[in-house]
C-alpha cells in the first residue's frame, strides 16, 4: 500500500511538472495587435567628426592691417585722402619721406596656408520622434509571429567640433608707407571714423615693401551643425521571450544641415611683440541624403508602454564649408549612434 501510494504520489507530481513545462514552452509568443505607435528616442554619437583646411587668402585691394586700418570716408575719399584711418604704436611714425611717413603692416600669407587639422567632438546628442504603423504578421511557427510595418520620423543632432593647433614657419610681411605731407598724427593709438573729420592721409602708400619673416600661428576652430531631417522605411519587430523583443529597421533619410564655421588666428612675429589676430566666420545651410539602419531591443511594460535601447547606422553626405580661407568638411558618411527611448503602442 505504502509502495503503490508512493508510485501514485511520484506519477501526480510528475504530471503537474510536466503540465507547467508544456505551459512555458508552448506559451504563444505573440506580439500585440496594436497598428499604431509612437516613439520618441534620445540619440547619442560617438564618431562624427571635420577635417579643416586652410587655403591662402587672397589680399584685397584695400586691406587693413594688424597695427591699423586705411578705408574710404564720408567724402568717397575726395582728392585721393581720408580722415577714416588709424594706427597703434607710436614706432610707426617716421621720417623716411619728406614730412614724414606712417607704416602699416599684414601679414600677406600665413605658414598655415595648406595645412589641415581634424575637429573633434566625444558625444554629439539629439533625439528623435517618429510614427509607425503594422501591416501585417509573419507566422515564425505554429506559437510564433513577428509583426511588419512602415515607419518615418523626425529627428535632429545637435553638433559642435572644435580643434587647435600651434603651427610655425615664414610668412611674407607687407609694408605700406604712407606719406603724411606735413600732418602731425594723433598720439597713438589713435581711431579715425567714416564721419570724420580728422587729420587727412593719402589713400594710397608711397611705396610697399614685402619680407619674409618668421611667424608662430596659433589656430582655434570651431564647427557648429545643427541637423535636422527626416527618415522612413520598412520594420519588423520578433518577439524573443515573453515581454522582450527584437526591433529592426532601415530605410531612406533626408537632413538638412544647417552649419557654422568659426576661427580665431593669433600669428605672433618671432622676435617683437606684435601681432596679427584675424577671426573668421562662414555660414552653410545643405540638404543631405543617405540612409540608416538600427537595431534595438524592446521591453514591454504594458500592452501599451515599451522600452527601447538599441544602436543605429546612420550614413549620410559629407557637408562642405567653405569661406574666408578655409574649408571645413562635417563627414557624416559613418555615423554610429546609441538610442534609448519609449514607444506607446494603440
Amino acid at each position: 500500500m505504502k509502495a503503490s501510494f508512493s508510485f501514485e504520489l511520484v506519477c501526480l507530481t510528475a504530471a503537474v511538472v510536466g503540465s507547467q513545462i508544456s505551459n512555458c514552452f508552448g506559451q504563444e509568443l505573440e506580439l500585440s495587435i496594436d497598428p499604431n505607435r509612437i516613439y520618441v528616442n534620445a540619440r547619442f554619437s560617438f564618431n562624427i567628426s571635420a577635417s579643416l583646411k586652410n587655403v591662402p587668402i587672397t589680399p584685397s585691394a584695400e586691406p587693413d592691417y594688424y597695427d591699423g586700418f586705411v578705408r574710404p570716408d564720408i567724402s568717397g575719399n575726395a582728392g585721393g585722402v581720408t580722415w577714416n584711418w588709424g594706427y597703434q604704436a607710436a614706432d610707426q611714425v617716421g621720417d623716411s619721406l619728406p614730412g614724414g611717413a606712417l607704416s602699416m603692416h599684414y601679414l600677406g600669407s600665413s605658414p598655415r596656408d595648406g595645412t589641415s587639422q581634424t575637429l573633434d567632438s566625444d558625444i554629439t546628442a539629439g533625439f528623435e520622434i517618429g510614427y509607425g504603423r503594422q501591416l501585417g504578421l509573419i507566422r515564425l511557427g505554429p506559437n510564433r509571429s513577428a509583426v511588419w510595418g512602415v515607419q518615418g520620423g523626425f529627428g535632429s543632432l545637435d553638433i559642435n567640433l572644435d580643434g587647435s593647433s600651434l603651427v610655425t614657419g615664414n610668412a611674407s610681411l607687407v609694408e605700406h608707407v604712407y606719406a603724411l605731407g606735413g600732418v602731425v598724427p594723433p598720439v597713438a593709438p589713435y581711431t579715425g571714423s567714416f564721419e570724420g573729420p580728422g587729420p587727412l592721409i593719402p589713400t594710397t602708400p608711397a611705396s610697399s615693401v614685402t619680407s619674409s619673416v618668421a611667424v608662430s600661428s596659433q589656430q582655434n576652430a570651431q564647427l557648429d551643425a545643427l541637423v535636422l531631417g527626416f527618415k522612413v522605411g520598412p520594420f519588423i519587430e520578433v518577439p524573443i521571450y515573453k515581454r522582450l523583443s527584437l526591433h529592426a529597421g532601415a530605410g531612406a533619410a533626408i537632413m538638412d544641415a544647417l552649419a557654422e564655421l568659426k576661427c580665431h588666428e593669433t600669428m605672433q612675429i618671432d622676435g617683437t611683440s606684435k601681432r596679427l589676430q584675424r577671426s573668421f566666420s562662414y555660414e552653410h545651410d545643405e540638404w543631405v541624403f543617405g540612409y540608416y539602419a538600427n537595431l534595438a531591443l524592446g521591453w514591454s511594460v504594458t500592452d501599451t508602454f515599451t522600452f527601447i535601447l538599441g544602436a543605429q547606422y546612420q550614413a549620410l553626405d559629407d557637408v562642405e564649408v567653405v569661406g574666408a580661407g578655409r574649408e571645413a568638411k562635417l563627414k557624416l558618411g559613418e555615423s554610429i549612434e546609441v538610442i534609448a527611448g519609449l514607444r506607446v503602442s494603440f
